[in-house]
């Protein structure tokens, strides 16, 4: 299964080797690939192992707010959102 998350405040690439080294520990996680300028993680993972929640836990656990990106939805930056960092 293959997921996009939004994860809020992440800018660096710093940042998302943080995150992507506590998504890439859980069990079942194949592939992470993050874009800190989009704000924007992928995700492919077995759905028997782990799942969205989980993922986004860990995410929280480096210190950041993920949210899963619905298929078709179009991600928002924090500028579009008004959203203050």
């Amino acid at each position: 299964m293959k997921k996009t998350f939004r994860i809020t405040g992440i800018n660096s690439a710093v940042s998302a080797s943080v995150v992507e080294k506590n998504v890439r520990a859980l069990s079942g996680v194949r592939d992470v690939s993050i874009k800190p300028s989009a704000g924007t993680m992928r995700v492919s993972f077995n759905a028997e192992k782990t799942n969205e929640g989980e993922i986004i836990a860990s995410v929280a656990s480096a210190g950041f707010v993920a949210r899963v990106i619905e298929k078709g939805a179009r991600p928002q930056s924090d500028r579009e959102t008004g959203r203050m960092l």
